[in-house]
């Protein structure tokens, strides 16, 4: 009666640890799956930025912002009192 008990016992060991394992490896695949995406991306985006430096450095440079006039004063010449 105590073997069979403790056969039973045994059982149930070894199927809890068969599905620790199962989840372990299962757990595993998704880390792996998700440091592949990430890899992924990151060499996307090291892409990205090059491309961007590479682009700015025969990009024409932008005219500088045209100044709007308020009456005879232009906006850079209104100065902002501060009590």
């Amino acid at each position: 009666m105590e073997l069979e008990e403790e056969r039973r016992k045994f059982v149930r060991q070894n199927q809890a640890l068969a599905r620790s394992r199962q989840k372990l490896l299962a757990t595993r695949g998704k880390l792996f799956a998700t440091k592949v995406k990430n890899e992924r991306l990151m060499e996307l985006r090291h892409r990205l930025q090059r491309q961007r430096w590479q682009d700015t450095e025969v990009a024409v440079p932008l005219p500088a912002p045209r100044v709007r006039q308020v009456g005879r004063r232009s906006l850079r010449e209104i100065r902002v009192r501060r009590g």
